[in-house]
């Protein structure tokens, strides 16, 4: 079976680690980024860089701030 990619849709099952996307939350957008974070139940305080989250979680909030603003979409790439 081969795979193909569609935009801001992951791979069923597919998991990011938390420390690999913490710098979302102090990126330069952080005051757009932060309240789409928290939409989706993921804040500073609660957030754990440990653990393993949803990559549709974050396809979520990558699509919503891209919509949102160019920067904010630049932003997360840049804190990533």
């Amino acid at each position: 079976m081969t795979y193909k990619a569609t935009i801001y849709q992951s791979p069923p099952g597919a998991e990011i680690f938390g420390g690999a996307v913490m710098g979302i939350f102090h990126s330069l957008e952080s005051d757009v980024l932060n309240p789409i974070m928290a939409k989706y139940g993921l804040t500073p305080e609660t957030f754990d860089a440990g653990a393993w989250y949803p990559m549709q979680l974050f396809y979520d909030v990558l699509r919503e701030a891209s919509q949102q603003s160019f920067t904010a979409g630049v932003a997360i790439g840049k804190a990533v």
